[in-house]
């Protein structure tokens, strides 16, 4: 794909005998899943401040839906392409990586109906984190949601306005039950706890969220005031026991835990 740094990590999207992937620095391409001859390709213009972020070059893939490939691109865009040409739909700035390190995309974004909901990079460093919502078929900005909770008994004095929590990993709909379900990191600075009292809403959590508007259904922070680095970002895995609708959920420290 012509650009090697940080590699390939991303799985392709195979549907309806065609391949859809991306390499390093959002280069996405369609290929024909029987032969492997290209179809179309798509490499995006980077503002050149990614080159600098420590989470710049690389991408965990894309996202297919409604006629569209969709991508979170390492700059603060949101991007949409024509399915079956690669052609540029819209682009949509949600973050400023020059003014905010670790405000930008590094996984693609996630249809939950018509909306598509994109969480930023870096928990690990000194910002506010937010979720942002966007009508996929136009572009045009549904909701952004504040991903550190506005309480001082969770964030004492000013440490909300460094605090982290990113979400870094993409969240997953359940469209049976319209809800979106997305975990998110750890807070900031890492390590230091002591400096940040509180249990840190919602960092370290698991977040159920209605798509359209993005109000919390309810939510369950895995890790309080963590000083571990032990994220929450992780998968999700669905499944149905004795008639019960169930959720998996692995988290960095070790646990498993299995939601209703």
């Amino acid at each position: 794909p012509g650009e090697i740094a940080q590699g390939l990590q991303a799985t392709p999207i195979a549907l309806d005998g065609v391949l859809y992937y991306s390499a390093s620095n959002n280069r996405s391409f369609a290929l024909d899943a029987a032969t492997g001859r290209q179809l179309w390709e798509y490499i995006p213009e980077l503002d050149a401040v990614q080159e600098k972020s420590v989470f710049g070059f690389y991408n965990r893939g894309v996202t297919v839906g409604r006629g569209k490939v969709f991508i979170g691109a390492s700059d603060g865009h949101l991007i949409a392409l024509d399915q079956k040409t690669g052609k540029e739909l819209w682009k949509v700035k949600l973050t400023d990586p020059k003014t905010c390190h670790g405000c930008n995309f590094t996984s693609p974004p996630i249809l939950a109906g018509d909306v598509l909901i994109a969480g930023p990079t870096g928990g690990d460093l000194a910002q506010r984190s937010r979720l942002h919502a966007l009508k996929a078929d136009t572009g045009e900005k549904a909701w952004t949601m504040e991903l550190l909770k506005d309480d001082p008994k969770s964030w004492p004095g000013d440490t909300i306005k460094v605090g982290g929590g990113g979400a870094w990993l993409p969240g997953q709909y359940d469209a049976k039950n319209d809800t979106f379900f997305i975990g998110t990191s750890n807070p900031a600075p890492d390590f230091n706890a002591e400096v940040r009292a509180g249990d840190n809403l919602y960092t370290s959590t698991v977040l159920a969220l209605e798509p359209s508007t993005g109000r919390i259904k309810w939510h369950h922070q895995e890790v309080p005031n963590d000083a571990w680095d032990f994220d929450a970002a992780y998968e999700f895995v669905m499944f149905e026991r004795n008639g019960q609708e169930l959720m998996m959920h692995l988290n960095k420290g070790g646990f498993v835990t299995v939601y209703d």
